[in-house]
């Protein structure tokens, strides 16, 4: 079954990014309004995202799954974060190519993929552990994932500071949060247009995506061998381990298999929509995320089959 979901959702995937594609080399939209597109998903449809996800009526969760389903889901970043800077910097010596290859092997597209998967595989229950994953990740990229993109830049004006904490990403996860802990319901209509500004996130991200193929040569797309070798370890080899060690450990549950398969999800449009704003290099993002998304096919399959 997982197998079939991940085809769908790369058929919708490779739509998109043909939609973005064709539209570009017709001239229809530049690259002043693929920015534009990455700045309103960076600070509003991928908060939108990340606070929606927890208005389901679907699922029931205990205090104590999401006290366990954060630590979880901390332990996890803080190993990929770990993994990934170690990785990158045995991978190259280039501090530009190393922030890129740390971000691809961090921020994976736990949304779009990876709701459909583990709801699919696993029932409607584990969605609540996906949203705590996307709270997690948007704590994290709006903090750590800015911070190695652009702290350090002459030619970028960003300094990490503790007032860097606040933004549209954290915010939106401790809002998020609080819904899943008061079981907190809006109006209808708050939660309604919260959601339809979210639904907007995976149109606009695969949209650029085809906009920045568009102006990579086709060689260059498929022949960075490094992204072959970050796939096979980052997203074969570490999920599957992963897996088996969280299974070994904890025992099977829905949180396990849930956190094992997000684990195994392809490299996710996000790092790509703060580096095509910031004007900095986008093919390397767009190489991988094609790449992966391809590929996951089989990452996830392997990944679901250990669970």
């Amino acid at each position: 079954m997982s197998t079939s979901v991940v085809l769908q959702q790369m058929l919708v995937i490779i739509i998109l990014i043909a939609v973005g594609y064709a539209m570009f080399k017709k001239g229809l939209i530049t690259d002043e309004g693929s920015k534009t597109m990455s700045f309103l998903v960076l600070t509003i449809t991928n908060p939108a995202v990340c606070i929606s996800s927890a208005f389901s009526d679907e699922v029931n969760i205990t205090h104590a799954d999401i006290l366990m389903g954060l630590v979880l889901g901390v332990i996890m970043y803080v190993f990929l974060i770990v993994f990934g800077h170690l990785f990158s910097a045995i991978l190259t010596k280039d501090n530009e190519k190393r922030r890129i290859y740390t971000m691809l092997q961090i921020y994976a597209n736990v949304g779009f993929i990876g709701i459909p998967v583990t709801s699919a595989v696993l029932g409607e229950q584990s969605l609540v552990f996906v949203t705590i994953s996307l709270i997690i990740y948007n704590i994290l990229f709006y903090t750590h994932g800015y911070s190695t993109m652009l702290s350090g830049r002459k030619d970028i004006q960003y300094k990490f500071t503790w007032k860097s904490l606040i933004n549209v990403g954290t915010v939106s996860g401790v809002i998020a949060i609080a819904v899943f802990w008061f079981n907190l319901r809006f109006p209808a209509f708050i939660e309604t247009t919260i959601s339809t500004a979210g639904n907007a996130t995976t149109f606009m991200a695969m949209i650029v995506l085809g906009i920045s193929i568009a102006k990579i040569p086709l060689k260059n797309l498929i022949s960075d061998k490094k992204i072959y070798l970050i796939w096979a370890v980052r997203y074969l080899l570490v999920p599957i381990a992963f897996a088996l060690v969280l299974k070994k450990i904890l025992g099977p549950s829905v949180m396990v298999s849930a956190f094992g398969i997000l684990m195994a999800m392809p490299v996710g449009n996000m790092p790509l929509m703060l580096a095509n704003q910031y004007g900095l290099e986008t093919e390397t993002f767009s190489a991988a995320t094609f790449l992966t998304t391809i590929l996951s096919v089989l990452t996830v399959t392997l990944t679901t089959m250990v669970l």
